[in-house]
């Protein structure tokens, strides 16, 4: 696997620990190239290789939280899948991480999971 995407309630069951930066290094041992750890509207803390970083949530108004970690993982991924990883740069990644973001800010304030998910159009407004 080249990318994963955990949220910060799944990190401490899948490696025991809360810390984003040791437990995505564990992760990484494994081989994963990219790992995103959700922070809900703390944004995202990312490894990428032997670079780690957080990207701020987009601040909103709460609805409902449902479907925020898929619409953030599918926006990421639609950018992600016209790049190569091998030369991907840290600032291309986290204009990437920022579009997904507010995609999922987008959902949490709506109500529903898939009929909350934006368009295209409303993330690039």
């Amino acid at each position: 696997m080249d990318i994963l995407k955990v949220s910060d309630e799944e990190l401490p069951l899948l490696i025991g620990t809360t810390d984003c930066a040791e437990g995505t290094a564990q992760l990484a041992q494994n081989g994963i190239r990219l790992i995103f750890v959700t922070l809900g509207a703390n944004g995202v803390f990312y490894r990428f290789g032997d670079k780690t970083g957080r990207v701020a949530g987009a601040p909103c108004k709460v609805g409902d939280i449902n479907g925020a970690g898929d619409t953030f993982f599918g926006a990421a991924l639609s950018k992600l899948c016209k790049e190569e990883l091998d030369t991907l740069t840290v600032d291309k990644l986290e204009g990437i991480l920022a579009f997904a973001n507010k995609a999922a800010s987008i959902t949490t304030s709506r109500h529903g999971a898939i009929p909350a998910m934006p368009t295209l159009e409303e993330i690039e407004k």
